[in-house]
């Protein structure tokens, strides 16, 4: 993020600096990075005087409350779990990441975050579906019981 906000670019020059930075590009990343893009490129075509963008961050700063929630880590857990039950569901992978670090010391969550990365991040780059990778991975490394008795995990 402070690199984003640190060269306060275009979002192609943002992207190339990112990546000069030696960052590494995983999923979150690749998120902000198109956020930022989207943003920038909404206001670049539709804000051009200072003027009209003084205006709309008027609107946007009178009409629009931000609330932040601070809390440890496993409450935390706890509130993600709660709100995406009401929303937007959640993909399998996302209820596993969350049960994962629900049930780990919270002195464990750097470690348990960098070994999903590890995990994921390969995954990412192959442009494969992790719940599709953990399928197989199950399938080939466990004796799976179903119904069919075909030793077969079927998706959700």
């Amino acid at each position: 993020m402070n690199r984003i906000v640190a060269t306060d670019a275009e979002s192609e020059t943002t992207r190339a600096k990112v990546i000069a930075a030696g960052i590494p590009k995983f999923g979150s990343l690749e998120n902000l990075l198109n956020a930022y893009g989207t943003i920038y490129n909404y206001f670049d075509a539709n804000y051009k005087d200072i003027a009209a963008l003084n205006r709309y961050w008027a609107y946007l700063a009178n009409n629009v409350v931000f609330i932040q929630i601070s809390t440890d880590v496993s409450s935390a857990l706890k509130i993600f779990e709660t709100i995406n039950e009401r929303g937007i569901g959640l993909n399998p992978m996302d209820l596993l990441k969350n049960l994962l670090f629900t049930h780990v010391n919270p002195g464990e969550f750097t470690r348990l975050k960098d070994e999903w990365k590890k995990i994921t991040a390969p995954l990412e780059r192959a442009k494969e579906k992790p719940l599709r990778f953990l399928r197989y991975f199950i399938m080939a490394n466990y004796k799976v019981k179903n119904e069919r008795r075909d030793a077969v995990v079927r998706d959700l």
